[in-house]
């Protein structure tokens, strides 16, 4: 009899373990609520191409968060602080870091203004930082994920342009106010329908395989695999009513296309 007893009890205790894992992997995105004991912040969920990355749990890293439009938070700190200070912030950090290419990692609402995320993004270039990793949960994983973003350099108001000629493998792809996209100057699908988009992508960069279409600088480097020397840069330009969760669909698509490096325009964005 007291066998009996235990039997049901144990038998319940591995259903609701088995239940539990299902769960996980069916619906992964509900048990991918990660903070790193950060202020909670209502990550991009879902991604599919956002790479994980060890680097973003260590004590040396710094992490920005941006649980919405108004607050900012550095590190663990539970004390928002005011968005002059956080330049400050950033070049303390960075005068001890000997690796020119140090990644500031921004967490940022799903729901936040994509305005105020670019405000942020000035603030860490004006530090001295070209790179951002955008924290977002993976649909598949719970580790901590990233997009690994360039911020470009600052325009220079006395360099003169009028003899400078476009680079004709420039790929720009524009956020319209109805979220319509453009790809340089051409139609591709919205925000909510990025197939015609990647699809264009896809096509673009076979062609440039096939033509031998380098980066200026790499072509003659064989440490390189001719995928990774093939021009593959992308400008995201967005207008600052976005919202950022909308920022990270169209670079989650874009990164899945091989597009690579990614540049977020920050400079003449329309309001």
């Amino acid at each position: 009899m007291k066998l009996k007893r235990w039997i049901v009890p144990l038998s319940f205790a591995v259903l609701l373990i088995v239940t539990a894992a299902s769960c996980s992997f069916v619906m992964p995105e509900r048990y991918a609520n990660y903070n790193g004991g950060r202020v909670n912040v209502d990550l991009p969920n879902g991604t599919q191409h956002a790479d994980t990355d060890i680097n973003i749990d260590k004590e040396t890293s710094l992490v920005i968060s941006l649980p919405d439009d108004t607050r900012i938070f550095v590190g663990k700190s539970r004390s928002p602080i005011p968005k002059e200070m956080l330049r400050e912030k950033l070049k303390e950090w960075l005068k001890d870091r000997s690796d020119p290419d140090q990644m500031v990692y921004l967490a940022a609402s799903v729901f936040d203004n994509y305005g105020a995320v670019i405000e942020v993004l000035n603030e860490i270039r004006m530090a001295g930082a070209s790179r951002a990793g955008l924290l977002a949960n993976r649909l598949r994983g719970d580790g901590p994920s990233r997009f690994a973003v360039e911020i470009p350099a600052e325009p220079d108001a006395n360099q003169d342009l009028s003899n400078m000629k476009p680079n004709p493998l420039m790929l720009v792809v524009s956020v319209m106010p109805d979220l319509k996209l453009k790809l340089n100057q051409d139609d591709y699908g919205s925000v909510n329908d990025l197939e015609p988009l990647t699809t264009k992508l896809l096509e673009i960069f076979q062609l440039r395989m096939e033509q031998h279409a380098y980066k200026p600088g790499t072509e003659l480097r064989t440490d390189l695999t001719e995928s990774e020397r093939i021009e593959k840069t992308l400008i995201i330009k967005g207008t600052r009513s976005l919202r950022y969760g909308d920022v990270i669909k169209i670079i989650d698509a874009v990164k899945g296309s091989d597009a690579d490096p990614i540049f977020l325009q920050i400079d003449d964005l329309a309001p």
